[in-house]
């Protein structure tokens, strides 16, 4: 195998492995999107119809989760935290982000809040 096969076997190898990556980032985040949508919906901030519709509050959450995930994922491959893990562990893991993004949510909805006037009280 000269050179330029072994090159072109090497990318076709990365880009498998991104693909694989993508994937299961592309599932755990459809997991974690779930779990807190559920959320969500427990306590009336969306509904079914907002999902079904795909409101902006709807596409709102879901650019939210998005960016957070990447940033959760990004910090656990610098602090070291980016282990193979069996399907259990996935499962755990996937409910510790979603907590942890529900988390930042709530403080970013507080922080949006109207400042009250407190000459009125």
């Amino acid at each position: 195998m000269n050179f330029l096969d072994k090159l072109n076997s090497t990318i076709d190898d990365v880009k498998l492995d991104a693909a694989k990556e993508l994937s299961d980032r592309d599932r755990r985040y459809k997991d974690i999107l779930s779990l807190i949508v559920k959320c969500c919906e427990n306590v009336r901030f969306i509904n079914s119809q907002d999902v079904k519709d795909k409101t902006n509050k709807y596409e709102w959450l879901c650019s939210v989760v998005d960016i957070h995930l990447t940033a959760i994922m990004l910090t656990d491959q610098i602090d070291g935290n980016d282990i193979p893990m069996n399907s259990e562990m996935i499962k755990e893991d996937n409910e510790a982000k979603a907590k942890q993004i529900l988390e930042s949510i709530v403080f970013k909805l507080v922080l949006a809040s109207p400042k009250p006037d407190i000459k009125r009280f």
